[in-house]
């Protein structure tokens, strides 16, 4: 049977002459070298489980550009159709097999709640939106594993939160935030980088190069003005052979000057101010105030960018990362003391995946743990003074559980032999138990 290429799709996608869904998604299934005949099975029942659960026409709403751009900008970064190259694509296709064991699982179990989350997933289409949707998902799908009953959306007259992973003693709330990038950051950013490639293309003057500072964001009028001036003064510059200056805000200027940049020449974008940790101090104040009278809870934070790549937080170690978050959370956690505690936790694409680690001190736990594959969770614990250690450390099997639980959604699903059994995959030199052979 004649299978379409990756390219082909992307060109039929790219054209108008087909709608990206979850077929589109997982590309040429047929040609991939990287699945094996169990792998392919695998996709083409989560792209049928993904249509059920998220909508006929969803995917395509969610990742075209149109006017405004994208409702959720970032989501093709996953499709393994989309990869930069081959090496990509296999840790994008174990990413949406993890989207879809979660949800798939407790539509096997007819979780409570579940028809709520769905409804909601479809009809707020947002980055926020569809990273809550995962998350609650996921830790739903690990509190099966752990052998307790889950419910999403339980009832604020049961308790608050939006996850509830009833043991055989207690219950555990969970209410999940997301923490995304700053908006203003990524605005000036994007912005910046239209104005670069405005710039870069400008041919009419190959003979000049650019120096100085380059605006973020501009309103109609000013982005107007501004490109005019770029151009003119480009086509002046390469004219005279004499520098021009294009003024810009509070004092900036970017300068036009001919020949070719020497060493050292850059440009640089505008000066955004973001404080990522106040940020997320008032996000766990407002989680806080929602929750309270409703019962005790864990505010669980998914953090899919919020703390900057380059933040100083970022480049911490594990333990001084559970005391920047220890004494972010104490002042939230003192004033509301329905709250049981905090748990910040971001994944990111890892290639070679580190060793596990775990730190705890009288504040908290923090948890590193690889995931199949190239993929590695962070995950730090604060709890309050008044330390629940029972509900603590549950906590702490739900994060340390994830590396696991995936197999185990796989064989609750009819396939077995976990993720080792979907990938045509060399195994490394070095083996760890972080990578599934």
């Amino acid at each position: 049977m004649q299978h379409e290429t990756n390219q082909e799709i992307i060109s039929a996608v790219g054209h108008g002459r087909r709608e990206l869904g979850w077929d589109e998604w997982f590309g040429d299934i047929e040609g991939a070298q990287y699945l094996t005949d169990c792998g392919k099975q695998a996709a083409r029942r989560a792209i049928a489980d993904l249509t059920t659960f998220f909508g006929t026409g969803w995917l395509s709403r969610a990742t075209d550009p149109g006017l405004a751009g994208a409702a959720i900008p970032t989501l093709s970064g996953y499709a393994p159709l989309f990869a930069w190259n081959e090496a990509q694509r296999p840790r994008r296709y174990v990413e949406s097999i993890q989207w879809w064991a979660s949800i798939q699982t407790l539509v096997a179990a007819a979780v409570e709640g579940l028809v709520a989350v769905r409804r909601d997933a479809r009809n707020d289409l947002s980055t926020h939106r569809l990273v809550h949707t995962l998350t609650q998902a996921r830790l739903a799908s690990i509190g099966i594993y752990l052998g307790a009953d889950v419910a999403l959306e339980p009832a604020k007259s049961r308790g608050p939160g939006d996850v509830l992973i009833k043991d055989r003693s207690y219950d555990i709330f969970l209410e999940v935030v997301t923490f995304g990038p700053d908006e203003n950051r990524e605005l000036q950013e994007r912005y910046q980088q239209r104005h670069f490639l405005h710039l870069a293309g400008r041919k009419a003057a190959p003979s000049i190069y650019w120096e100085g500072d380059i605006p973020g964001f501009l309103n109609k009028t000013e982005e107007a003005a501004w490109i005019k001036a770029t151009t003119d003064g480009a086509d002046r510059c390469a004219l005279t052979g004499k520098p021009v200056e294009i003024p810009g805000r509070n004092g900036t200027c970017l300068v036009m000057r001919p020949g070719t940049a020497p060493r050292g020449t850059k440009t640089t974008g505008p000066l955004v101010e973001s404080d990522d940790g106040t940020r997320l101090a008032r996000i766990l104040d407002r989680k806080g105030a929602q929750t309270r009278g409703a019962g005790l809870a864990w505010v669980w934070v998914e953090d899919f960018g919020g703390m900057h790549p380059v933040s100083t937080f970022t480049g911490m170690s594990t333990e001084a990362k559970l005391g920047a978050l220890a004494d972010l959370a104490g002042p939230v956690l003192a004033d509301r003391v329905h709250l049981a505690g905090v748990a910040w936790s971001a994944a990111r694409w890892c290639s070679p995946v580190p060793s596990d680690e775990q730190e705890e001190s009288l504040s908290g736990i923090a948890l590193r743990r690889g995931l199949p594959i190239e993929r590695v969770r962070q995950s730090i614990i604060v709890n309050r003074r008044l330390i629940l250690p029972a509900q603590t450390s549950q906590m702490v099997r739900i994060c340390d559980a994830e590396p696991r639980w995936l197999d185990w959604a796989l064989a609750r699903l009819g396939i077995t032999g976990g993720v080792g059994a979907l990938l045509n995959l060399p195994s490394p030199a070095v083996k760890s138990r972080l990578w599934i052979p």
